[in-house]
């Protein structure tokens, strides 16, 4: 159960009311993001999940308080069809 755990992957999603001054403060501390289709900024870092409390505090003292801040795990169901896709060589 532990080593499934740790194959889920995780994700940090952001959002603030000015989303282009948060995106700027992500590039300047060298944090690689993406758009969401829902509008959401999604951290693409390994290590941003793992610390939320660290991007919270930057956004805070940056004047860019986060008005979403979300670990999104992902689940059984996608591990397996993300599984599935490596052992086939469609990822």
């Amino acid at each position: 159960m532990d080593r499934l755990e740790q194959s889920l992957q995780k994700n940090l999603v952001v959002n603030g009311r000015d989303k282009n001054a948060l995106k700027n403060v992500l590039k300047e501390h060298g944090y690689e993001f993406e758009e969401t289709v829902d509008g959401y900024i999604k951290l693409t870092d390994d290590h941003a999940a793992d610390r939320p409390e660290r991007l919270a505090e930057l956004l805070v003292k940056s004047n860019q308080p986060p008005t979403l801040l979300r670990v999104i795990t992902e689940d059984l169901e996608g591990y397996f069809l993300r599984t599935i896709g490596m052992a086939r060589g469609n990822i």
